[in-house]
């Protein structure tokens, strides 16, 4: 048999040399292929620059070469670094600046007789102070018939209720506001003083939010021949006295003129008493001394009821000023054996009191504008457009921010562009009613800015009071700082003793990197 030999197939080792060879030369030439690039990289560097304006209103320029701010006057001007490409362009314009506070205090008031109840339609939620009196009773008859029985005084009416809270009322919620009248037209018994109050309908009825009502009449009193004994004291001859009014009323007190005990008189209402009233009412309570009130109401705000009374006594009657008239919410004097007197009650008084205040919008941040990136530039010229001014006067709108404009020149053109300012905060962003001193509203936020250079949290201004519950201004933003380029100022807050101003808004900027 014959050996069969197997054959064995490969490379020779010259082959593997040569393929050897042509891998080393193919490196050979591929090196300075890569160092070129590498070297073509790092002649295209990166950096960033930024124009703005500084407080007293001059262009300032931030390079990321020097990293500071150096002053260039009324523009500013830039020259692209050696080798520098691809350059991204922001322009923002000036922020709005905050629109102002406002503080707007009203006063109602609504008299006792000859006035009917009004509709009032509360402005905004919040506080109203209110102060109801009642109207006064009338005084009772004094007896005298055929028979000839023995005469006696009547007893005088009790005075109104008072009343005086700070109360919530709704916006858009409508009221109904009234004052008592003074009790009259009775005969044997004096007539009761008419409710003061502020009610509102619900459904079929009346929810009360305050109320005092009026005083009862005093009655007259048969004399002892007639078999008729009446009187609130057995000891007495005088016709029983009219009942207070609710809450805080008198009721009539009788106080004998002469030894016949045919005079009859009643102490004063409840703004004859002291009374204790909140910081903002001011309604001065005075104790009576006799029958003499010389001093009535003494706050400013209610100009048209300061007149001082002077109240006498005469013949069972009260007197004021010579006038046959009771002050607010007095019992009348019942009728007395002399005369034919018969005064009537006081009139009632309902007085509303309250503060509308208004906080401000804050200003509106710039849009910015951005233009195509370009692959070179060989100047840049920018005005920048200032941020807009806050209201310094109540309920006014702050100023718009300015516009900021830029010229942008390549190899082969010229691109005019700009980016116009926020618009200012307006008056009235937010309301509500106060009737205290710790009532106060906050002013908005000025806008946040969309440019936030170094990853900043670019938030427009703070509004008044947003920190500082002492102060009612809204923020003005800092310039020439980064985190503001184009943000809007604060708005101004406001509470019952003063009203803050609009903060100004951040200037604009042009920022460029590559």
């Amino acid at each position: 048999m014959k050996d069969i030999k197997k054959e064995k197939q490969g490379f020779s080792l010259a082959e593997a040399l040569i393929t050897l060879l042509i891998v080393c030369l193919i490196t050979l030439a591929s090196i300075p292929i890569l160092t070129k690039k590498k070297r073509e990289i790092s002649k295209y560097p990166s950096g960033s620059w930024i124009c703005t304006k500084d407080s007293s209103g001059n262009h300032i320029v931030y390079s990321s070469v020097t990293d500071a701010w150096t002053q260039t006057g009324d523009r500013c001007v830039f020259y692209p670094p050696v080798n520098a490409r691809n350059f991204e362009v922001i322009a923002v314009g000036g922020g709005g600046g905050g629109a102002s506070g406002y503080s707007d205090v009203q006063v109602k008031k609504l008299y006792g007789n000859g006035y009917s109840a009004m509709e009032f339609t509360a402005p905004a939620d919040g506080e109203y102070e209110i102060t109801a009196i009642g109207g006064g009773g009338q005084g009772g008859k004094r007896q005298n018939n055929a028979r000839r029985c023995k005469e006696n005084p009547g007893g005088p009416g009790g005075s109104g209720g008072f009343v005086n809270k700070i109360v919530n009322l709704k916006r858009g919620t409508t009221y109904s506001l009234k004052a008592g009248e003074g009790g009259s037209g009775g005969g044997y018994n004096g007539g009761a003083g008419g409710s003061s109050y502020v009610r509102m309908r619900k459904g079929s009825s009346y929810e009360y939010i305050v109320e005092a009502t009026g005083g009862g009449g005093g009655s007259g009193k048969w004399g002892p021949a007639c078999g008729k004994g009446d009187s609130d004291s057995a000891d007495s001859n005088w016709g029983r006295r009219g009942d207070a009014g609710s809450p805080s009323g008198v009721k009539g007190t009788i106080e004998k003129r002469h030894d016949d005990n045919n005079h009859v008189r009643t102490t004063g209402g409840a703004l004859c008493k002291t009374a204790n009233l909140s910081s903002k009412s001011q309604l001065k309570g005075y104790s009576v001394a006799g029958m003499n009130c010389n001093k009535f109401l003494t706050d400013s705000r209610y100009l048209g009821l300061t007149t001082a009374h002077n109240l006498r006594s005469g013949n069972g009657y009260m007197e004021f000023d010579n006038v046959y008239s009771l002050p607010y919410g007095y019992g009348g004097a019942g009728h007395d054996s002399s005369g034919d007197r018969d005064p009537s009650g006081g009139p009632g008084l309902l007085i509303m009191y309250y503060n509308i205040i208004y906080s401000g919008d804050g200003g509106k941040a710039s849009v910015p504008a951005r233009p195509p990136v370009y692959p070179q530039i060989k100047k840049l010229t920018a005005r920048i457009g200032d941020g807009g001014t806050g209201a310094t006067t109540a309920n006014s709108s702050g100023g718009a921010g300015g516009r900021t404009e830029y010229v942008i020149e390549t190899q082969d053109r010229e691109i005019d562009g700009f980016a116009t300012g926020g618009a200012g905060g307006t008056p009235q962003f937010a309301t509500r009613a106060s009737a205290s001193e710790t009532g106060f509203i906050r002013g908005e936020y000025g806008g946040t800015s969309e440019v936030k250079p170094l990853k900043s949290n670019a938030t427009g201004g703070a509004g008044g009071f947003a920190y500082d519950a002492s102060n009612p201004n809204g923020q003005t933003l800092p310039t020439g700082d980064k985190n503001y380029f184009g943000a809007g100022g604060g708005g101004g807050g406001a509470n019952d003793t003063k009203w803050g101003t609009g903060g100004n808004g951040a200037p604009g900027a042009v920022l460029i990197s590559w």
